[in-house]
């Protein structure tokens, strides 16, 4: 079995700077505004996520630093495109910092960002295409020129058989909101205010995905891997859904699919997601990453979900991630398939 290619970012190395430091997302309550995290908590989870990656032998991790801006040509983009959406947005500035290392002593408060960088940033077919992200946020447009330049050279160095694709600027079109199993060409797409029907149809034909191949979600959340986990067995076939339903509008038409496809599917409380509505309870349990025959995840679900996943013979991984949790979501969140 070939591995499954992971990406992540490493939490930035210096502590956290002045009291604004996780931005607010009106879609994203579990992202708590000007929240300070404990870096100690941050350093370790991380290290402890990345060594659950690494023991289920199932996936090879490429870890990058919090982007450094040490080099001209970069801090040069950065600030004609800082410029270019100001004069777009006629913003005059934003209150967070991105803590991009080198530029302390510069106002570079444009990106709205916590720890965690590589985050919806792409969407892979995990063959030979990546697509990345055009961001609802002008904040994050920064981002994926970032992103792309990281992508382009990592492929190139380890003869990794990618295209980069920038596509088209449509309004918009987040990594997040798509979930794509590639041994099965099943697409998970979710439609809102994050993307739009021409980027699902983007993503549709980059990838060669069938129209019965495609699952969309009329869903009231911001993104896929808050409030569902895929499952698969080792030779990377879906075997369950793992979904939070009181958060689906069209879930007979989900049921359907399912029942189409002959797979099972899983419904859960909404709490192991974000809880419904925001009350609270940051779970995340279902801010999983499948790697073949495991689930690698923060938090267990109910006895009843655990006992069935259990008799499905897949693997479980719990790497806690409390401080993650806190700002913004999961697992699955803090890692690309590349």
């Amino acid at each position: 079995m070939s591995e499954i290619l992971l990406l992540t970012s490493k939490p930035p190395i210096s502590n956290w700077r002045r009291p604004n430091w996780i931005p607010g997302y009106s879609d994203n309550p579990a992202m708590k505004k000007w929240y300070i995290p404990d870096q100690k908590i941050v350093d370790n989870e991380y290290e402890w996520m990345t060594k659950a990656f690494n023991d289920t032998r199932k996936s090879k991790v490429f870890e990058v630093k919090f982007p450094n801006t040490n080099e001209m040509e970069v801090i040069e983009k950065i600030r004609w495109t800082q410029n270019d959406i100001k004069k777009t947005f006629g913003y005059n500035g934003w209150v967070v910092n991105p803590n991009w290392e080198d530029l302390v002593d510069e106002k570079w408060e444009f990106t709205q960002h916590d720890f965690v960088f590589v985050r919806d940033s792409f969407i892979s077919n995990q063959k030979d295409k990546i697509l990345i992200s055009n961001f609802s946020r002008a904040e994050r447009k920064i981002e994926e020129m970032v992103i792309k330049e990281i992508l382009e050279t990592l492929t190139k160095d380890n003869n990794i058989d990618r295209k980069i694709i920038t596509a088209p600027q449509w309004p918009y079109f987040e990594g997040g909101n798509f979930r794509y199993i590639p041994d099965e060409w099943i697409l998970f797409a979710w439609k809102q205010n994050r993307s739009n029907a021409e980027w699902i149809n983007f993503v549709k034909n980059e990838f060669g995905v069938r129209d019965d191949k495609i699952l969309m979600i009329d869903w009231i959340s911001f993104h896929v891997d808050t409030y569902f986990s895929v499952v698969t067995w080792d030779d990377g076939k879906l075997i369950a859904w793992i979904i939070c339903p009181e958060l689906v509008n069209n879930m007979t038409e989900v049921k359907g699919f399912f029942r189409k496809n002959k797979k099972i599917l899983l419904e859960v409380n909404c709490d192991f997601g974000m809880g419904k509505e925001g009350n609270g309870k940051w779970n995340f349990a279902t801010n999983t990453l499948q790697l073949k025959e495991y689930l690698v995840w923060c938090n267990w679900f109910d006895d009843k979900t655990e006992r069935i996943l259990q008799s499905l013979w897949v693997k479980r991984i719990i790497s806690p991630m409390t401080e993650y949790n806190r700002s913004w979501g999961g697992t699955h969140c803090s890692s690309n398939q590349i």
